[in-house]
C-alpha cells in the first residue's frame, strides 16, 4: 500500500505507508482513511522540502528513535551515552543536511508541523552546533546543548531566531 503526499505547490510523493507513518501527522491521517488510495495534503510544506523529507524517511525507516526518560518528556537518556563521548552525525544526516540555513529552517518547521522528531532534532542540532561549535562535544555539556536546541527551536518557529541567535551568542562569549 502507497500513501501520496501532496504538497502545497501540488507536488506528489508516492511512498510506502512505512515511510509515510514515520510522520506523525500523516499516520493520524491514514488511520482515519479507509479508502485503498490514500492522498494526503501538507499544505504547510513545499515540494523541495516535502522531497528532502520523503527523502530522510526513506533512509530512516525502521531506525529507533532517541529514547526519553519516561518521566520527563524533554529529556533525553543520557545514560546511553559514555563520559566524554563525542557526539557525531551519520554520516548520510551529514550529508543530507547540507544545504542553505534558510531551507534548514524550513526543514525544521515542516518535520515539527509533520512530526518528524528525529528530523526536526537533525536540523536544530545543525543550528546549535553552528552556534556553539565544539563546545557540545561531550557529555557533560549535553544537558545544556538539550536546552538550547529546545530554544533555538522555539525561536525558529516564532520566527525571531536571527536575533535570539545573536543575543545567544553574545552570552555565551561572555561566559567563555
Amino acid at each position: 500500500v502507497s500513501v501520496t503526499l501532496v504538497s502545497a505547490d501540488e507536488q506528489r510523493f508516492d511512498v510506502d505507508v512505512k515511510v509515510a507513518k514515520m510522520s506523525k501527522t500523516v499516520s493520524a491521517a491514514i488511520e482515519e482513511d479507509t479508502v485503498d488510495a490514500i492522498h494526503v495534503p501538507m499544505p504547510e510544506v513545499d515540494g523541495y522540502i516535502l522531497q528532502k523529507i520523503v527523502e530522510y524517511c526513506k533512509k530512516h525507516v525502521g531506525d529507533e528513535p532517541i529514547k526519553k526518560k519516561e518521566d520527563d518528556d524533554d529529556e533525553v537518556d543520557s545514560s546511553q551515552w559514555e563520559e566524554d563521548e563525542v557526539v557525531t552525525l551519520d554520516p548520510w544526516d551529514a550529508d543530507f543536511i547540507k544545504m542553505e540555513k534558510i531551507d534548514i529552517f524550513e526543514l525544521i518547521r515542516a518535520a515539527n508541523y509533520m512530526g518528524i522528531q528525529g528530523l526536526e532534532d537533525l536540523g536544530t542540532y545543525v543550528i546549535a552546533k553552528e552556534l556553539l561549535g565544539g563546545m557540545i562535544a561531550s557529555q557533560h555539556n549535553l544537558s545544556f546543548y538539550l536546552w538550547l536546541v529546545r530554544e533555538a527551536r522555539k525561536h525558529i518557529m516564532e520566527g525571531d531566531f536571527a536575533v535570539w541567535k545573536n543575543s545567544m551568542s553574545e552570552r555565551v562569549a561572555r561566559r567563555l
